[in-house]
């Protein structure tokens, strides 16, 4: 089953020639004023929809719609829907969504919308402080699922956005124009965020999505004048810098990865202990090469050893409770995480202490883990 994150426009309104400026750019909290107009908008839409027949007259439906098609969704696929916090977004949504279903391209449980709040093209200040946050959160959510990122519809502003964190997320990106029959993805072409560079600013980033901006010379300070790594983040005007916006992806990112409430180890991860001992069997190498990739971890404070196979298992990391792992290590600890290579067939497996504080922290970590190096959901 594959999720199809599809953003929406206007484009079903405006193929009918409906006038509906009365709705433009009105918030979605407004609704209740309008309601008599849009049921009257969404019924002439849906009335006009149903005269076309597809696949020959899959171009006069809409650019949501079109592109849908076209990528072959199915019934056992999920449609996310994104629209905008307005009137007009969400009216042209809810016809999508409609259409889709009476058309049998999708059941009515498959298809849902998501209004972004703050996500509007009147504001510009709003659209990024608050639209792009709140659109980028939302995206967080499928970075580990089978997810298809499809910018089509929409405005303008948003497609760079929603394409760049599709490649962040390393998923495939679907475009199809309004005017042609061509499908663009473009796949295989992650961007790849280097933690080490979001770390040396960390403080100063805290401090622009605290107070929304930071004297020059203050971001400036610490920063070598010949490095410019870290200019891609920010922009500056009026002796203040901002967040750029593939800065403002790329600190929602970090901040998924590195919560500032847990607890991380200042121990560099050459100086961590990785005790895996004599393990006598192949799978030796496996399991040092995850081990070396999980000590880059704050939230690892060392690999405490290897431990019975677990070829069962289809999880690539499990907090353990006190009594699992004194059935491993001969003492109750909260702090204690499974990592298992659901690659291999016997399941090799070993231990890692992280900075958690009690369970609960332990089981975020298990999923930071999973999610940072394995590309998985626990």
């Amino acid at each position: 089953m594959k999720t199809y994150l599809c953003t929406c426009g206007v484009s079903v309104l405006v193929k009918r020639r409906m006038d509906f400026d009365r709705l433009r750019h009105v918030p979605l909290s407004e609704r209740a004023k309008f309601e008599t107009e849009i049921n009257a908008l969404k019924d002439r839409a849906l009335d006009a929809l149903e005269l076309l027949r597809l696949p020959g007259d899959l171009n006069e439906t809409s650019a949501e719609i079109k592109s849908l098609v076209r990528m072959n969704v199915s019934r056992d696929d999920k449609v996310e829907l994104i629209a905008t916090d307005t009137l007009d977004g969400r009216l042209c949504a809810e016809i999508v969504r409609d259409f889709l279903v009476e058309r049998n391209i999708c059941p009515a449980e498959s298809v849902r919308i998501e209004n972004i709040v703050g996500l509007q093209a009147t504001d510009g200040l709003k659209f990024r402080k608050e639209g792009l946050k709140n659109l980028f959160d939302y995206l967080l959510r499928f970075e580990h699922e089978d997810a298809l990122f499809n910018p089509t519809g929409g405005f303008k502003s948003v497609v760079p956005y929603v394409t760049l964190a599709g490649m962040l997320f390393n998923k495939p990106v679907c475009y199809i124009h309004e005017d042609s029959d061509d499908l663009i993805t473009l796949a295989g072409l992650p961007v790849v965020l280097d933690d080490d560079i979001i770390f040396q600013v960390e403080g100063k980033l805290r401090f622009i999505e605290r107070e929304s901006s930071i004297p020059v010379a203050d971001w400036k300070q610490g920063i070598a004048f010949y490095d410019r790594r870290f200019d891609i983040l920010v922009e500056e005007s009026d002796d203040q810098v901002t967040l750029s916006g593939l800065g403002f992806l790329f600190w929602e990112k970090f901040k998924a990865d590195y919560p500032e409430d847990l607890l991380r180890t200042d121990m560099p991860p050459k100086g961590k202990k990785i005790n895996l001992g004599a393990i006598g069997h192949h799978g030796q190498s496996r399991l040092k090469n995850i081990a070396d990739k999980l000590v880059l971890s704050p939230f690892v404070a060392e690999v405490l050893n290897s431990c019975d196979f677990q070829p069962k298992s289809r999880k690539w990391v499990k907090s353990l409770s006190r009594v699992e792992c004194r059935g491993h290590i001969q003492t109750e600890r909260v702090d204690v995480c499974m990592v298992t290579d659901v690659n291999s067939d016997k399941g090799y497996s070993l231990l890692v202490a992280t900075t958690a504080r009690n369970e609960e922290e332990n089981n975020r970590i298990a999923e930071i883990l999973a999610g940072k190096f394995f590309g998985a959901n626990i």
